[in-house]
């Protein structure tokens, strides 16, 4: 029980060729049967148009992304459809981005701007209210703040500090809570990935993994972490730090996202060939605990 594993084989190399686009108002991919999805949410050679921030909803059937000039764009995971799409969301880009129910809430770095839009009419709404972090737990109890230092800030439900962590890397760039919201992964600029225990606010596990840490996120059994790092995604297993996948991509490798539902690992790519605005590549969930497991 808990991860929904298909039945399709793993591929071990992340070297791709683009499913089938299909010029509309949006990018709509052929899905294969069982194959990966290929999205490039944004204009190609416009640096700063790579995709940056990649979250899905909390029951999977949308993903978010928003790219380094500010972009937003939602797609719909069952058909692969643009649900939404907002030029400039905020008057710089978005420091955290979250769904909230059906609504799509972007936030800039100190809080102080902040945007909702329904995903369903695509109507814009008053943003509601949140405490400060760049990333929420699922159950909203907990956010957690970084970026200027080694050092993450653990709030509460109202914004109250509850826990500082000082990590080995000497700035955090991503951070990702566990689906029951007792633990947290975090990375940056140093090449390991640190698993904190929120209850008793240790470090409980530290992964050495990638020149400089790009992403990181559990499965929703919350038994594994993906993380990504220059061209290499490592899956590890939580119990025993254990790597049952290391695969890698001549593109260089941005954030990572699991799904909820267990079916997708989300990385993003950006091309070695120039092509600043990348692409979004949706692996079907490898069955990770038929192997080592």
């Amino acid at each position: 029980p808990g991860l929904l594993f298909t039945s399709c084989a793993w591929v071990d190399t992340l070297h791709h060729q683009p499913v089938g686009l299909v010029p509309s108002p949006s990018w709509i991919p052929r899905l294969l049967s069982g194959e990966r999805v290929e999205l490039k949410p944004f204009t190609s050679g416009q640096e700063g148009a790579t995709p940056g921030l990649l979250v899905f909803s909390p029951e999977g059937d949308h993903v978010a992304l928003t790219s380094h000039t500010g972009e937003l764009v939602v797609y719909d995971t069952g058909d692969w459809r643009e649900a939404l799409r907002i030029t400039e969301p905020l008057s710089a880009p978005a420091a955290s981005v979250e769904f909230v129910d059906e609504v799509i809430v972007l936030a800039s770095r100190d809080g102080s701007e902040r945007r909702a839009w329904s995903v369903t009419t695509r109507l814009e709404l008053p943003a509601p209210a949140r405490p400060p972090g760049r990333v929420r737990a699922r159950d909203g109890s907990l956010s957690a703040d970084y970026g200027d230092d080694h050092v993450v800030t653990v709030l509460d439900a109202k914004g109250e500090p509850t826990t500082t962590l000082v990590t080995e890397q000497n700035v955090v760039t991503v951070a990702a809570f566990s689906y029951d919201s007792k633990l947290l992964a975090t990375g940056g600029m140093h090449n390991t990935v640190c698993l904190w225990d929120l209850q008793y606010r240790v470090l409980i596990r530290s992964f050495v993994a990638h020149q400089r840490v790009t992403g990181v996120t559990f499965s929703p059994d919350d038994r594994y972490v993906a993380s990504t790092g220059n061209n290499e995604l490592r899956i590890w297993r939580v119990g025993d730090g254990q790597i049952l996948r290391a695969l890698k991509s001549p593109d260089f490798l941005g954030p990572v996202a699991w799904s909820p539902d267990g079916r997708w690992i989300a990385v993003v790519h950006v091309h070695s060939d120039g092509d600043f605005a990348g692409t979004v590549v949706f692996h079907p969930t490898p069955s990770v605990t038929s192997q080592r497991a």
